[in-house]
C-alpha cells in the first residue's frame, strides 16, 4: 500500500490580495508548517514548528485540492499562493512537489514561496509553478510589503521573483506589472 503524503496546513485558508503577483487578482493562501531556517523577524515564527496546530489541519494532497477548489468558487479566484513555514522543508518537499502538479492539472495559477534559491528550485526539481519568490526573510533588508496597481514589494529586498522558467523578475525585492 502507497503511503499518502500529509502535511499540516493553516485552515481555513486564507484569502490574500496581497501575495500574488498580479494587480489584479485575490489569492487563496495556504501555509504549510515547519521551517527549518529560523530567520529574524520571522512574521510566521509559530509556523516554523512543523507540529504546530493552532488552526492547523493535516491534509492529504487530494483534500487540499478538494477544499481549494470550494474556496475558489466562493472567492471567484483560480490563483493559489503556497507558503509558509517553508513549503520546501524536507518534512514538505515532495508534498509540495505533488500539490502544485495537482493544482495546474486543476487548471490554478500557482506562485511557490520559499527561502531557497532558485538553483535549488532547479536542483530539487520543482515544476508547474507559475511564478516562485525566493529568499529567505532578512531582516536588515525589511521594506513595508505592499501591492498597488503598478507593483508587488516584498517584505526584504534580497526577495527575487522568478516565472516558472526561473526567469528573474524582480529587482530589489520589487516586481514591476506589465501593461496588459
Amino acid at each position: 500500500m502507497d503511503n499518502i503524503l500529509k502535511a499540516n496546513i493553516r485552515y481555513p485558508f486564507i484569502i490574500s490580495y496581497l501575495d500574488y503577483p498580479s494587480n489584479k487578482d485575490s489569492a487563496i493562501i495556504l501555509y504549510l508548517m515547519g521551517c527549518e531556517f529560523n530567520c529574524k523577524g520571522c512574521h510566521n515564527k509559530e509556523f516554523q514548528d512543523p507540529t504546530y496546530n493552532k488552526g492547523i489541519s493535516s491534509f492529504s494532497v487530494g483534500n487540499v485540492l478538494n477544499h481549494v477548489l470550494t474556496a475558489s468558487k466562493i472567492n471567484i479566484t483560480n490563483n493559489v499562493v503556497i507558503s509558509g513555514g517553508e513549503p520546501l522543508c524536507k518534512q514538505n518537499l515532495d508534498f509540495t512537489r505533488e500539490l502544485i502538479v495537482a493544482l495546474k492539472d486543476a487548471y490554478f495559477n500557482v506562485c511557490l514561496y520559499t527561502g531557497y534559491c532558485s538553483n535549488y528550485i532547479l536542483k530539487q526539481d520543482i515544476i508547474g509553478f507559475d511564478f516562485v519568490k525566493c529568499g529567505k526573510y532578512d531582516a536588515a533588508q525589511f521594506q513595508i510589503p505592499e501591492k498597488t496597481n503598478e507593483y508587488i514589494k516584498f517584505a526584504s529586498k534580497n526577495q527575487q521573483l522568478f516565472n516558472y522558467r526561473l526567469e528573474l523578475l524582480s529587482k530589489n525585492g520589487i516586481f514591476y506589472f506589465k501593461e496588459n
